[in-house]
């Protein structure tokens, strides 16, 4: 009898729902508040399962998506403008936060080039020289201070560049009062050229170094630990570049090396630190070829494939060597068609084996003169 009536009551349900003068809006009308009445009930069954512990795990997600929803419009700046400053002042600072370790190298290389001023205008910019086939350049000292007090490098009377020991200087197109800037370096197109000069190393004795060189300033943007843009082969400034070492050389010992910006030890020639381009007695003191005592001229041909050099002093002796078949010569190639900067130095070290090892028993720092000097500086087209 009850399947009869339930059976009754559903016919009677579907001939209503299909009666033409059945009300259609308050029949979904009442299915939906059916529908909303199970959903109530079935989130109240659920919510009295969840205990502490849940309600206390859906408070905390509440709370993170309400924080996610405040702090996103910060970030969503488009149109900058005078209302929008601390907006765009949130953003920047959540920049810098995501690439903190970014931000940290930038800071540690930007470092502030030292500034030229009335008081130490005669110490950084000691004068200026002539170089035939370029013209006038300026000697700009290095920004690291001598070991003596001074800067170490000076122009005398005589038109010679002359080092103290620790002293540094660059050969610039300007040295004049303000912040130095990289592009004041000299970039000389060597490539194709002979560089030749005049020098005295009769103060170096073994340990010491007397160095003429050439690397890629002019086009380093990077101030490095010496503020003043040096840069090297072996990363004595903190910056890497390209390196031509044309000389370094004391009474004992004469190099030249072929640096590509990664390379410390690069391609060398000479005589002394286990080379052999002479025979023993023709460079020294007193020597046969070059008497180290005494002036003596060099002359470097910056060719395709490496260097030629040549020593004389005597109209009788001339020594030669040639610096090549250099794996890494190819970055050093083209920083010589850019344009390099040259440098003269003078320095010593009691680990000095690497230049004059073999040819000094000991190394003899305390020994080392007060100065080294270079001049008759002239560049002209290489002729075979």
């Amino acid at each position: 009898m009850g399947d009869t009536k339930s059976e009754m009551e559903g016919h009677s349900l579907t001939a209503r729902a299909f009666d033409c003068d059945v009300d259609e809006e308050e029949l979904a009308a009442q299915e939906r508040e059916s529908a909303a009445g199970l959903t109530q009930k079935t989130f109240i069954r659920s919510a009295s399962r969840l205990g502490t512990r849940g309600w206390v795990v859906l408070f905390l997600v509440v709370v993170i998506a309400l924080t996610l929803l405040l702090i996103r419009p910060t970030s969503m700046v488009s149109v900058p403008g005078p209302a929008m400053e601390v907006n765009l002042n949130i953003v920047h600072h959540s920049h810098r936060r995501h690439h903190k370790h970014h931000a940290h190298v930038r800071r540690r290389r930007r470092r502030s080039a030292f500034y030229i001023t009335e008081d130490n205008h005669h110490l950084r910019c000691p004068g200026s020289i002539s170089m035939k086939g370029h013209g006038i350049l300026s000697l700009l000292n290095a920004g690291d201070v001598a070991e003596n007090g001074t800067f170490g490098v000076n122009v005398t009377d005589k038109q010679q560049i002359s080092a103290r020991m620790g002293g540094r200087t660059y050969l610039a197109e300007s040295c004049g009062h303000g912040l130095v800037h990289h592009t004041q370096y000299a970039a000389i197109k060597f490539m194709g050229k002979s560089l030749q000069w005049t020098v005295d190393v009769s103060a170096a004795k073994c340990g010491c170094n007397a160095a003429f060189y050439l690397v890629a300033m002019h086009q380093n943007r990077f101030v490095g630990k010496c503020h003043d843009f040096y840069c090297d082969a072996n990363q004595v400034c903190g910056v890497h570049c390209a390196e031509v070492d044309l000389m370094e050389a004391n009474q004992h010992a004469f190099r030249s090396t072929l640096h590509s910006k990664f390379d410390g030890a690069g391609k060398a020639g000479g005589f002394g630190g286990g080379l052999r381009s002479f025979m023993p007695g023709q460079y020294k003191p007193n020597g046969r070829c070059i008497d180290t005592r005494r002036p003596f001229h060099v002359r470097v041909h910056i060719v395709e494939h490496g260097m030629i050099v040549k020593l004389f002093q005597f109209k009788h002796c001339l020594l030669h060597y040639k610096v090549k078949g250099y794996s890494k010569m190819g970055p050093v190639r083209e920083a010589l068609r850019h344009g390099m900067t040259p440098v003269m130095s003078y320095w010593n070290s009691p680990d000095m084996g690497w230049l004059d090892g073999g040819v000094c028993k000991k190394e003899h720092i305390k020994s080392c003169g007060e100065t080294v000097k270079l001049w008759s500086l002239k560049v002209i087209d290489f002729k075979k």
